[in-house]
């Protein structure tokens, strides 16, 4: 309580001082505060931007299954507060994907951080099915179907601000598992320069989508950033004298002056038939989500 109410966060703390990080070292009363706290010690103030601070802050909330017990405990409608509670956890963690995995009693919620699966927590598995039939609404897909894998995007609104995310589901012996992947917040602050590419190589990049011809192939493992680097491309391509087309599925970043298409096997919209359709169209430019058959 007093660190929100102070903006402040323990950086250091040995035998002989602390070091207190804060966005307002001038804060009237804010030393003699300190003092109270840590009895007979030399205290340090440091400067820290305020979203440096804030980010901390998530490591001192309830485990998320303290959460889910708690939510639980206290509500007939669980599904909503419990969704919220994750989405919430992953974007603070800056999780690049939420996997919720059905067991024989529960299911098993587990962020991708850095590349790096780690449990986030668990849910009594009788909760499941409402939490997995709010996201398939969101998302419009079928709340019937549980045998057939299914796709979709959701765009979630909260107090604390919208992320887009990809829905994908599959069934398993245990129930539908369930994975999603949280996408760039702000597609605008895309680009080649904050992409981590070394400059030698942001050059033979440009160099290369620059050309009248050819292909460029952008392959790596699941979260390696392929989409993210040819949406940047994109972007720098994207002039009213170029006609551009994609064919994704599903279409990850919603772009308005270029021509997207969404796979759907229903309407019998398919990589294969879509390409053949595009070709028609006068493109000067065309991304392929994926190659693969």
């Amino acid at each position: 309580e007093m660190e929100k109410k102070y903006q402040l966060v323990l950086f250091k703390d040995d035998d002989k001082e602390n070091i207190i990080a804060t966005d307002d070292p001038a804060q009237k009363n804010l030393a003699a505060i300190l003092g109270k706290i840590f009895v007979g010690k030399k205290i340090k103030l440091a400067y820290s931007l305020p979203e440096d601070i804030e980010t901390n802050f998530i490591f001192y909330r309830k485990a998320l299954d303290t959460r889910f017990s708690d939510i639980i405990n206290k509500k007939d409608v669980i599904a909503p507060e419990i969704v919220g509670e994750i989405f919430k956890d992953a974007v603070d963690l800056n999780a690049s994907d939420i996997h919720f995995e059905p067991m024989a009693e529960e299911v098993v919620i587990r962020f991708r951080i850095d590349g790096v699966l780690q449990e986030a927590g668990r849910i009594p598995k009788k909760y499941y099915q409402n939490i997995i039939n709010r996201l398939k609404i969101e998302a419009h897909l079928r709340i019937d179907e549980h045998q057939k894998t299914q796709d979709g995007a959701i765009r979630f609104a909260s107090d604390w601000g919208e992320i887009d995310l990809r829905l994908s589901i599959v069934p398993v012996i245990e129930g539908e598992k369930m994975v999603l992947r949280l996408l760039a917040k702000h597609l605008g602050q895309l680009s080649l320069d904050n992409l981590g590419l070394t400059e030698a190589n942001q050059k033979i990049l440009l160099a290369a989508s620059r050309k009248p011809f050819g292909m460029i192939i952008v392959a790596g493992p699941t979260g390696s950033g392929k989409t993210t680097t040819l949406y940047a491309l994109i972007k720098i391509l994207d002039r009213p004298e170029v006609n551009i087309t994609t064919i994704e599925d599903p279409v990850e970043y919603k772009i308005p002056t270029i021509n997207q298409i969404q796979i759907n096997q229903a309407t019998d919209i398919t990589f294969v038939r879509g390409l053949r359709s595009i070709v028609r169209q006068d493109p000067d430019i065309i991304l392929v989500g994926e190659i693969r058959d």
